[in-house]
């Protein structure tokens, strides 16, 4: 706004492209969270439809080669726990 100002436009001319600048990045950011949102609900349900969690803990161990969560940093730390969590429904589940 201040380049269009300093170039003699209109101030109002130039308040108006600064607001649809604005919108446009707002809207794309917008699209941006749903298309994510979409993408990762038809990942992680299923067709019942349920929270189907092991399908993301399944990919997390294929993209480390089966090693693990990697270095011990506290975002893995607590993806580690919630993996132990989850082991430990699923063994409540089966009795």
């Amino acid at each position: 706004m201040s380049g269009q100002i300093l170039g003699g436009a209109d101030v109002m001319d130039a308040a108006r492209y600064q607001q649809v600048i604005v919108f446009m990045i707002s809207a794309s950011v917008a699209l941006g969270v749903v298309f994510s949102v979409v993408a990762v609900s038809f990942l992680v349900i299923d067709g019942m439809p349920q929270l189907r969690s092991e399908r993301i803990i399944n990919k997390a161990m294929r993209s480390t080669g089966g090693k693990g969560m990697g270095q011990r940093t506290p975002a893995t730390t607590q993806s580690c726990s919630s993996i132990v969590r989850l082991k430990a429904w699923k063994n409540i589940d089966s009795r």
